[in-house]
């Protein structure tokens, strides 16, 4: 003897059956693109995280900065030897070391 359960029972209650609504789910809206060309060119290893200077061009103009550090709007979330998080606008960004 084998059977199977099935979830298309009927509601006592209701005296209709049971019918899962599908929910559609929305696309999260697109992040604007930045209004800046950035360019990751470097960085110098401190001895902890906080110490360490990261180089950056920001629209043809060099700038050095640390994390939690902000310019021009940006500011610097997290960092490594290759890619840099800013935060702009509520929006992360993610820029790539240049080699």
């Amino acid at each position: 003897d084998t059977f199977s359960i099935t979830n298309n029972y009927r509601d006592p209650f209701l005296d209709k059956p049971v019918v899962k609504k599908k929910v559609q789910k929305k696309a999260p809206p697109a992040k604007p693109a930045l209004p800046f060309t950035i360019l990751y060119t470097g960085s110098i290893q401190g001895n902890t995280p906080s110490e360490s200077v990261y180089f950056i061009q920001l629209n043809g103009q060099q700038a050095s900065m640390r994390l939690q550090d902000t310019y021009e709007g940006l500011r610097l979330k997290r960092a490594n030897a290759t890619k840099l998080v800013f935060e702009y606008e509520g929006h992360d960004y993610e820029i790539v070391r240049q080699s």
